[in-house]
């Protein structure tokens, strides 16, 4: 057998979708091998190719694990002992005298808070840190 022959011919009878080889079909269903031009490259065993999605998966997690730990974190800030709950009369009557409402302060207030957690939100999902 000549090195060309050596190189496009499988090591075992089956068939071929594309590039890709599958094994014996009383044997497998899965591809065994991948053309990559110039020579067949063996693909990972079932075993193998789940262990590596699990990887994928558990870092995925960590990543939005850590995600949302910096929201909750973020959520504990402004602690009531520090930053007591104002008198809201008195300050809707404060806000009135100078021209302003406290609708458009908490609005302003949540737009702050929820663009904070929404840039968290999308480096996280983007596989980003928010920093």
């Amino acid at each position: 057998m000549s090195d060309a022959e050596a190189i496009s011919t499988p090591c075992e009878p089956g068939g071929f979708v594309g590039d890709i080889y599958f094994g014996h079909p009383l044997k497998s269903t899965m591809g065994t091998h991948r053309w990559s031009g110039s020579e067949w490259v063996a693909l990972p065993s079932v075993v193998e190719a789940l262990a590596a999605l699990l990887a994928v998966a558990k870092a995925e997690r960590d990543r939005l694990r850590e995600a949302l730990e910096q929201i909750a974190q973020w959520s504990d800030a402004y602690p009531t002992e520090v930053f007591p709950e104002p008198d809201f009369a008195q300050a809707t009557a404060a806000l009135a005298s100078s021209g302003m409402s406290i609708d458009a302060v908490s609005a302003s207030n949540m737009r702050h808070a929820t663009k904070g957690v929404g840039k968290i939100a999308r480096a996280a999902l983007k596989g980003e840190s928010h920093e």
